[in-house]
């Protein structure tokens, strides 16, 4: 499954975004999603993450808002889907950066980009 951030100029939240799970890997009817989002701190080269939050989201909605992120904190962002047996794969993790003097949000890789990424 694909996750994308959304360019929002809003220094404190982010619009994720994903693709549907393919027919053949559902096992079932999809219920709905979890986003795990997990603020990631980086200095030089040494990466501290913090506790993980979650949001459930009902399906067949595939977007959420994360509302209350921190300013010149870079997120890590990963969806899986939720049928009546239990929770699928995660997806691949992407990495969004909230920068508040900017007023808008470079999108990185990985968590070590970060640095390159700020102008």
């Amino acid at each position: 499954m694909n996750v994308y951030v959304a360019n929002h100029t809003s220094p404190n939240s982010t619009l994720i975004t994903w693709d549907s799970i393919p027919a053949a890997s559902r096992n079932g009817v999809i219920l709905g999603y979890k986003v795990l989002y997990t603020a990631v701190l980086v200095s030089g080269q040494t990466h501290i993450i913090t506790d993980t939050s979650m949001v459930t989201v009902q399906a067949p909605s595939q977007r959420v808002l994360l509302r209350g992120l921190n300013s010149f904190t870079v997120y890590k962002v990963e969806v899986l889907g939720f049928n009546e047996v239990g929770d699928g794969p995660l997806s691949s993790p992407v990495f969004s950066g909230l920068l508040n003097c900017l007023r808008k949000q470079i999108l990185v890789k990985n968590a070590s980009d970060w640095l390159k990424a700020v102008p």
